[in-house]
């Protein structure tokens, strides 16, 4: 679990096997972009961030880190980090404990453990985003140290602010809402919490109670509206990156509005493409996922286009652009939960076979990114392929749009679901 979520968290995310000539889109470097290689060790947040040196990113010690927050959030109470801990809780030593944590994750659920801290992980991303007007390099370090030792790394004041936001978003169903605020009263917190060469769980448990305590009036009750289901930035950027490597499983769209100076509308062909689309991933093979993006563009003419259009600032990562659907809510005279609710409802009266509406109408999923939603449409092919009306569709390689099939090409389709 571990090494995979530090794998996520890095953006170092591939297929199980993936051909020797895309490993560099997924490959780490230090700082050379010579190499063309898709992740920068600077790039990562641990980097880019001061919480770790890249020396330290190359000795894992963001899985070291994962770890520490991992047997803290299991186990019930801070952990005393120290090589024999981590030892014993790793089935080594002397003092074998591995079969405490296990039972610790199994009655915490592993995918509920993993999906909390990707979540707190996401909202520190995004305040750090608000707070510093951009993704600033180094303004957690900066921030938490003020001047002192100003080049070294943040690991244990990080590990206390992570655990703070975890107790309030997690704990008590809070979301952060003046994040220039929270940064405000964090600032020079290394110097305000309790530091030694050993790690003390009692004091790890003053430090969280502290920032907490620094922190907890800025932030709110989450709710309990369609976006509550979570901002993934994490899995959202794995799943940009992926989609370099993987092209016939992904596709972006800009929204369902027509991108004209007058009148603009919402645009039934663009719709139409998107229900072929979903037929189209749905005949990727038996247990194939595919996922459509609605509101990001993949090209940097349509997201300048919208910014003007919109008014808007649109956050940039790599060659997309998170545009959201908030615009789109606006042009509909509704809000962004009506506005998601009338296209579920679109996809209900579709021609797509009743089986694969159920299935996407039921996975819809709204990610907050940098304060933009974007709608995520997870298509899941089933045991035989899905016909659209009374025709069938693929997507080839990298080919962006779908395909409609015939003759021969039916009997390829079936063939994969063999």
């Amino acid at each position: 679990m571990v090494r995979s979520l530090a794998a996520e968290i890095r953006g170092d995310v591939s297929r199980e096997e993936l051909p020797l000539t895309e490993m560099p889109e997924i490959s780490i470097d230090a700082k050379s972009i010579t190499l063309g290689y898709g992740i920068l060790a600077d790039d990562t947040f641990w980097c880019s961030q001061g919480i770790l040196r890249v020396s330290g990113l190359r000795d894992s010690e963001d899985e070291q880190l994962l770890a520490d927050i991992i047997l803290s959030i299991a186990l019930g109470k801070p952990f005393a980090a120290s090589k024999e801990n981590f030892d014993a809780y790793y089935g080594k030593g002397e003092d074998n404990k591995l079969d405490e944590i296990e039972l610790a994750v199994a009655r915490y659920g592993e995918d509920k453990l993993r999906a909390d801290i990707k979540t707190v992980l996401s909202y520190i991303k995004s305040s750090i985003t608000i707070a510093s007007n951009s993704n600033e390099r180094n303004f957690l370090r900066n921030v938490l140290r003020r001047k002192s030792g100003a080049g070294n790394p943040v690991k244990e004041p990080f590990y206390t602010l992570f655990m703070a936001f975890y107790h309030l978003i997690i704990k008590e169903a809070k979301e952060p809402f003046e994040c220039e605020e929270i940064f405000k009263s964090v600032t020079a917190l290394i110097k305000k919490i309790k530091m030694s060469s050993t790690v003390k769980t009692e004091n790890r448990i003053h430090n969280i109670s502290l920032t907490k305590g620094l922190i907890q009036d800025y932030f709110k009750q989450s709710s309990n509206s369609l976006r509550s289901s979570g901002s993934y930035a994490v899995d959202f950027e794995n799943y940009l990156r992926r989609s370099k490597t993987e092209a016939a499983n992904y596709d972006f769209k800009q929204g369902f509005y027509t991108l004209v100076n007058k009148n603009r509308s919402f645009d039934k062909q663009s719709f139409e493409k998107i229900l072929q689309n979903v037929a189209a991933m749905a005949n990727l093979g038996k247990g194939k996922k595919g996922y459509i993006f609605v509101g990001v563009t993949d090209k940097e003419a349509d997201t300048k286009r919208i910014e003007q259009l919109d008014k808007i600032s649109v956050p940039r990562f790599y060659s997309f652009g998170v545009v959201g659907l908030e615009r789109e809510a606006k042009l509909h005279n509704v809000t962004l939960d009506q506005y998601i609710l009338f296209i579920s409802r679109k996809i209900r009266d579709s021609a797509l076979q009743e089986w694969l509406k159920t299935l996407v109408n039921t996975s819809l999923t709204p990610i907050t990114y940098m304060e933009h939603t974007v709608l995520m449409i997870e298509v899941k092919a089933g045991d035989q392929p899905a016909w659209y009306g009374d025709k069938l569709y693929i997507r080839d390689g990298h080919e962006k749009k779908p395909q409609e099939v015939s003759g021969e090409q039916i009997n390829a389709v079936y063939s994969l679901f063999r």
